[in-house]
């Protein structure tokens, strides 16, 4: 079978999964093909309010992509996403180069402010990882 093929009974298959076990499954299947248009879906399902509470995958799963183009999503999971979503996502912070890879400055900005609005609300190991979120969006609050 084609890599193309392949993609295409992923993606399929993703869209058409409502549970999170199958979901869990084909995103990491979807990642391993590296392909912009698995990316796209396992962000359009962390963005999907249906997956509240089963993100800790997805976010695992785009690790292997950039996502500077998700800034804003990522950052809602270290604030309010479940532990996994949150470790996740700061690993996949820490690989971006806010300054370079983030294009649009009040992204940052915005970033910067969600979390440090949010240190003063959470506590425990969130607050660590907003503490070790912050200093990467630093320069854009300034």
């Amino acid at each position: 079978m084609t890599l193309e093929r392949l993609l295409a009974r992923l993606l399929s298959e993703f869209a058409k999964a409502t549970d999170p076990q199958t979901r869990d499954r084909l995103a990491l299947e979807l990642a391993d093909t590296e392909m912009d248009e698995a990316q796209e879906a396992i962000v359009k399902a962390l963005r999907d309010p249906a997956t509240k509470g089963h993100r800790g995958t997805l976010v695992y799963a785009l690790q292997g992509f950039e996502c500077g183009d998700i800034v804003p999503e990522l950052i809602e999971c270290v604030v309010v996403g479940s532990y996994e979503e949150c470790e996740h996502a700061v690993t996949i912070l820490h690989c971006l180069d806010a300054i370079n890879d983030v294009e649009d400055r009040a992204v940052c900005r915005a970033a910067y402010e969600r979390l440090d609005d949010a240190r003063s609300w959470v506590s425990g190991w969130r607050q660590l990882a907003i503490r070790e979120c912050l200093p990467m969006f630093k320069f854009a609050a300034v």
